[in-house]
């Protein structure tokens, strides 16, 4: 890495890498998460059942797990810049595409292939955030980064929702895909080239066995890896199903009305913002522990058969996985002083692993035990990220400071 003093806060050069971040967060999780506001007319045109709807929002998570590794190493050879650049726009051109998809089959297979694109944003976005920006302000630009993620799942799923009340649910997408290009756009041309980036010119395959052994002996790391596949499976879970509880003969809400829970999001990018402020004086541990109790809580609230404490426990939900993952997300990089790129990706592969596995998974049990096999499993996941804060990650965060 370059011996060049990383971006600052106030530097035109900090804000132009914050925005083009923001635009990729917010392009990536408009496409992510587009067809989970649609799920119940999915299931209604195709004939499927809400778990086979559900893997819609599970193909694009497992294009991105299968594909974060080997952007990350390609990243390594190329530079980070380069990789995003081609990625976002090959996935913002598959989008466009997409709509079109005459079966819930091929529907499915384009929205693998959207993730496979939208995979080199999530391996390579931390990694070249930790090594541009200056070491103590990676946690606010990380959290520019999730917030972008937040508001562009919020802006995709009201947005589909309402057009598909409209129209169709092609139209709703389709109409998504052209802002998600139009931001692609947006990200090449403002995102400042690496200044820090060194590339490894040679034996990067070759070296990914010992590479992924160190990130696999090292406690920190794992127990990182294995929260982020609980978290992101938390979010993936809530959202898929609520649209379907609100659907339900027990609320009845009509359709154009149970889009607008999608807005909750914006409580939860705005408390990644806010998270982003006060880690370095509240410590992440301290923080961490109270995301998740709140969470947990808040699922519990979600089984309440009047509409207003479901609101307000999918809140609690929201905010708690987002504060987690914008902490943790920019905490990979730091703590990963090695491998830093493979590190994120493999980060990242392990929460897009929960989202595809757990997202589709939590729908049988759905099928099976009804709203409560939802919000059980949300409070076992969130109990289980606890967990490990107590017994591994608060001893990591005092290595780290040392």
């Amino acid at each position: 890495m370059s011996d060049l003093q990383g971006h600052l806060p106030g530097d035109p050069s900090f804000r132009r890498v914050s925005l083009a971040l923001f635009f990729a967060g917010f392009a990536m999780f408009v496409q992510l998460f587009d067809v989970q506001a649609v799920l119940p007319e999915l299931s209604a045109e195709f004939d499927a059942s809400p778990a086979s709807a559900a893997l819609t929002v599970a193909a694009g998570s497992v294009g991105i797990a299968v594909s974060v590794v080997p952007w990350a190493t390609l990243s390594d050879r190329v530079g980070r810049v380069p990789v995003m650049k081609w990625a976002i726009m090959g996935s913002g051109i598959l989008g466009l595409v997409s709509p079109l998809a005459p079966t819930l089959e091929l529907l499915v297979i384009s929205r693998f292939l959207i993730g496979l694109g939208l995979g080199a944003i999530v391996a390579v976005a931390m990694a070249y955030l930790a090594e541009e920006i200056h070491a103590p302000y990676v946690a606010s630009a990380a959290s520019t980064f999730v917030a972008g993620n937040g508001f562009g799942a919020l802006f995709g799923r009201i947005v589909a929702g309402l057009v598909t009340e409209w129209t169709t649910w092609r139209i709703g997408i389709g109409v998504l895909a052209v802002v998600a290009f139009a931001l692609a756009i947006g990200f090449i041309t403002i995102v400042p080239p690496s200044r820090r980036f060194s590339p490894r010119e040679r034996g990067t395959a070759r070296e990914l066995p010992r590479a992924f052994g160190r990130i696999f002996r090292d406690r920190g790391l794992v127990a990182l890896l294995v929260s982020t596949f609980f978290l992101t499976a938390i979010v993936a879970i809530a959202y898929n199903y609520v649209g379907f509880r609100l659907l339900s003969p027990e609320f009845s809400v009509p359709p154009t009305l149970s889009v607008l829970v999608y807005a909750v999001f914006a409580i939860g990018s705005a408390t990644v913002y806010f998270v982003g402020r006060v880690v370095r004086r509240v410590g992440r541990v301290r923080i961490l522990i109270g995301a998740y109790v709140a969470g947990a809580s808040g699922a519990v609230v979600m089984n309440a058969t009047h509409l207003v404490p479901l609101i307000l426990g999918l809140a609690l939900v929201t905010m708690g996985a987002f504060t987690a993952q914008a902490l943790l997300s920019g905490w990979v990089p730091q703590h990963a002083r090695r491998d830093r790129a493979l590190s994120t990706a493999t980060y990242q592969l392990a929460g897009q692993s929960g989202a595809a596995l757990l997202g589709w998974g939590v729908g049988l049990l759905f099928g099976a035990m009804g709203w409560a096999g939802v919000t059980g499993a949300i409070v076992v996941a969130f109990l289980l990220a606890l967990t490990l804060v107590v017994t591994v990650l608060r001893e990591v965060e005092r290595s780290d400071r040392t």
